[in-house]
């Protein structure tokens, strides 16, 4: 990877990380890497193997494309989302499922009444 990519990826890394309310040693530990490489990881210095990669995505619920881009879209989200129910117990995907089909027929009705 170039120094850029480098540090964008580390950039995004900490803020992955810190969202799962992690600690660099408690990641590096899961990634069976050394605090001081991760460290070295998340400031752009140091890139990751392919293993340790994807040991990263799964741990973290996190796709790939949000760890090397520059900006938060709709498909970023999206993406989450997805990392976040493949992580999900089977059994809890229908439940989850109408949740959020409830979710979304609430919102259109206060769009709705917010129109008028």
């Amino acid at each position: 990877m170039s120094k850029e990519l480098n540090k964008l990826f580390g950039k995004n890394l900490r803020k992955y990380r810190k969202k799962c309310g992690l600690t660099q040693e408690e990641l590096a530990s899961k990634l069976q890497v050394s605090t001081s490489f991760y460290a070295n990881v998340e400031c752009g210095n140091k890139a990751m193997s392919l293993e340790s990669l994807y040991k990263l995505i799964n741990g973290l619920g996190v796709n790939i494309n949000n760890l090397l881009s520059e900006e938060k879209n709709q498909a970023s989200d999206i993406n989450d989302i997805v990392a976040m129910l493949n992580k999900a117990p089977e059994q809890d995907l229908e439940i989850i499922k109408n949740m959020v089909r409830c979710m979304l027929k609430e919102l259109a009705k206060q769009r709705k009444r917010a129109k008028i």
